[in-house]
């Protein structure tokens, strides 16, 4: 989980060490702008965006755990869908125009 918030953190020059593995060399143009935006964003943004990539990477670590705030809410969200309360297509509707989607 908190592999990409190290590496946000990590000197440069510790970062092109050849058995860093917390560097692959191999690194897209896109992959590393995104890092380097990452870097300017809060600590609690930084670690979304982990929580993300690793994911995304298929990574079995930590970060496919939930926080006790993130198990709740599911917990709320699963217990509103079983009493059958969703949101009206106008409500999704709005929350996506409000994203630009």
């Amino acid at each position: 989980m908190f592999a990409l918030a190290q590496l946000l953190v990590r000197s440069p020059i510790r970062a092109f060490r050849r058995n860093d593995p917390m560097y692959h060399r191999s690194m897209t143009k896109l992959l590393e702008q995104a890092v380097e935006t990452a870097r300017s964003l809060a600590p609690e943004k930084q670690d979304e965006i982990a929580r993300l990539v690793l994911l995304a990477a298929a990574d079995d670590q930590a970060a496919t755990g939930l926080t006790a705030e993130e198990e709740a809410s599911f917990a709320e969200s699963r217990a509103q869908a079983a009493r059958g309360e969703f949101a009206t297509d106008e409500q999704v509707s709005a929350l996506w125009s409000k994203y630009g989607l």
